[in-house]
């Protein structure tokens, strides 16, 4: 009986050892694969976050820790003070990073949900789909069904750049976000499917091919007009 005890109790303590050591074994390959890379601070996910969490309420579900810099999006929140007065707008899962564009103002529209998350297109137009950085897309808060402005910018050799709204009350049709390449590279950004006439159609891919695309969230009591064009030389005036 004494030797079975102690033959249980030997491989008991083998196993505990063996576990230990691939530990070690992990926290030194993370180590080594962190070797030479420069690391920034950010918030995690340590345990599942409900949508509508109030940013206050998720001090004891996130901790900061140290991530190579090239692998932290861009949109990452280091503080809660980032978020603060904020409420999630999605389930946050454990081991994701803690990221701005999930957290929007108590009651505002959800993120669209798939597909079925669409507007009508009016008869007789079309629609064009742009992708761009959420700072450009009015901070990721559009939804299918919302009016925005479409404001367009390019470099002139002359002025140094113009900017100038293009066209007002543009319906949204669709949004879906996740961009991982192109123009605006960046997990951050979205793709926005606007309601457009022909010519606008071309107005606004010229925008997006050689200037750059800036949204306006609008509604139906935003005054219309252009605006007129302002110019670098103007502002540095």
């Amino acid at each position: 009986m004494n030797k079975r005890i102690i033959a249980v109790a030997g491989a008991a303590l083998l196993a505990l050892i063996g576990i230990v050591m691939l530990i070690s074994y992990t926290q030194n390959a993370n180590d080594r694969a962190f070797d030479g890379a420069e690391l920034r601070s950010v918030l995690q996910v340590t345990e599942t976050i409900p949508a509508d969490t109030k940013a206050s309420d998720i001090s004891g579900s996130v901790e900061l820790v140290e991530l190579p810099k090239k692998a932290i999006a861009k949109d990452a929140v280091t503080d809660l003070s980032e978020v603060s007065g904020l409420s999630t707008t999605v389930a946050l899962e454990p081991g994701e990073q803690l990221l701005l564009t999930r957290f929007a103002q108590e009651g505002s529209p959800k993120p669209d949900s798939g597909p079925a998350a669409v507007s009508v297109v009016p008869k007789g137009y079309q629609e064009v789909t742009v992708p761009l950085d959420v700072a450009r897309a009015a901070g990721g808060v559009l939804r299918p069904g919302d009016l925005v402005g479409v404001v367009a910018s390019y470099q002139t050799n002359d002025t140094g750049g113009f900017t100038q709204l293009a066209k007002n009350f543009v319906k949204v049709t669709r949004v879906s976000g996740g961009l991982t390449g192109g123009k605006d590279d960046g997990a951050s950004g979205q793709f926005i499917t606007l309601a457009v006439t022909t010519r606008n159609a071309g107005r606004i891919i010229n925008a997006a091919e050689f200037g750059k695309l800036w949204l306006t969230k609008q509604n139906k009591d935003t005054a219309t007009g252009s605006g007129g064009s302002v110019t670098k030389s103007e502002i540095t005036k």
